[in-house]
């Protein structure tokens, strides 16, 4: 991936040249098809990946039980803190 950053002085906007999506300067690594952003939101806010479906999941009450949501997939978690 090679960033290209705009040529106007004092624009500073930053873009992926193969997927033309903006790159946030400072924030998460950039990956074309966002999974690099969704893993670096994950671990922000605390969330877990199911296990079954690799869909992320939050914990919505004190139990660490979790119960993946998906259809088809309602996978039961035990969150380890």
């Amino acid at each position: 991936m090679q960033n290209i950053v705009c040529p106007v002085r004092h624009c500073n906007h930053v873009w992926c040249k193969d997927c033309q999506q903006t790159v946030i300067v400072g924030g998460p690594k950039h990956s074309c098809n966002g999974s690099a952003e969704l893993d670096s939101l994950v671990k922000r806010k605390g969330w877990c990946y199911c296990l079954s479906c690799k869909t992320p999941i939050q914990e919505v009450s004190e139990c660490n039980h979790l119960m993946c949501v998906v259809p088809g997939c309602n996978a039961h978690l035990h969150e380890r803190k």
